[in-house]
């Protein structure tokens, strides 16, 4: 994969969160693991929000970023919402949520590089790979979310 070249959009974009890319169809996917996919959305040109699957819990994050050539930091809020089934249900039960907060003082950034493999725009960072969603657009969902 090279680096994207172009001017990088992602303002009402939602990106699939997935462990790794077939370079041969440029594809992603999640290599079995129960924390590690998830999806965010681009709401405009500075704010996400991100949802994160890792069993039991769904976690909704939300921050700001920037995009700086075929860079893009994402910057979270400390406080975050967890979805999911009081500890020892085993998924049965009510589901609750809960605000948590990561560490006191914790700056919680991550920093994202764009790629172009084979025309497509995969973005990766340390752990985990996006791609543009085959499944859901950005005005879908909130047609979900708010009817």
């Amino acid at each position: 994969m090279l680096p994207y070249k172009g001017k990088i959009e992602l303002s009402e974009k939602v990106f699939d969160i997935e462990t790794d890319v077939s370079l041969e169809n440029c594809k992603t996917f999640v290599d079995g693991c129960d924390c590690c996919e998830g999806r965010i959305v681009f709401i405009d040109d500075n704010i996400f929000i991100e949802e994160f699957y890792c069993i039991p819990y769904n976690n909704f994050y939300i921050g700001y970023y920037n995009i700086f050539d075929d860079n893009i930091k994402l910057y979270y809020e400390t406080k975050f919402v967890s979805h999911g089934f009081s500890e020892g249900t085993d998924n049965f039960g009510e589901s609750y949520y809960s605000l948590n907060e990561f560490d006191k003082n914790e700056s919680v950034t991550i920093d994202l590089y764009a790629f172009n493999c084979n025309g497509n725009l995969i973005i990766k960072s340390k752990e985990s790979v996006y791609e543009e969603s085959k499944v859901i657009t950005t005005a879908e969902l909130l047609e979900v979310l708010y009817g």
